[in-house]
């Protein structure tokens, strides 16, 4: 059976009715990644300017709060080139303490208090998404996010 955990997910582009409080399954740590239990993280301007639509060009705003994921699951309101896709937990300033680990991950990570990178980058630097709102954030109990990030 999977554990189940609390979130707050946002469901489209839009107000704060966008955000529904619900349960979902518990991540699990690939290789690389760490389990984080989310000890606090706090709402910032790209938490907002993410479900409200912002960063994307002024012409397309109004076009992107009528769309679904149906119509362009791949939308380009975002930091990145990636898009947001939909649900997402936001969330990026994210603390809290490593509690499970991946392979290929050093035990000393397990049981410490960290604080997270949320720009999470490829090894050559040319590609990047942002958590919160390419990747799921810390507006849940847990959440996962490479090593190299904490």
């Amino acid at each position: 059976m999977t554990d189940l955990i609390n979130a707050v997910i946002l469901t489209g582009f839009g107000g704060p009715e966008k955000l529904v409080y619900t349960q979902i399954p518990k991540p699990t740590p690939k290789p690389g990644e760490v389990l984080i239990k989310v000890g606090a993280c706090s709402v910032n301007n790209t938490d907002i300017n993410t479900r409200t639509g912002w960063y994307a060009a002024e012409d397309n705003f109004q076009a992107i709060l009528q769309d679904t994921k149906e119509n362009n699951p791949h939308n380009t309101s975002c930091w990145t080139q990636h898009g947001t896709d939909f649900p997402r937990i936001q969330g990026a300033d994210i603390v809290g303490k490593v509690i499970e680990i991946g392979e290929n991950v050093d035990a000393k990570f397990l049981q410490q208090r960290v604080i997270v990178d949320s720009w999470i980058r490829s090894e050559d630097g040319n590609n990047y998404q942002y958590i919160g709102s390419e990747l799921d954030g810390g507006f849940a109990e847990y959440t996962v996010v490479p090593v190299t990030n904490v």
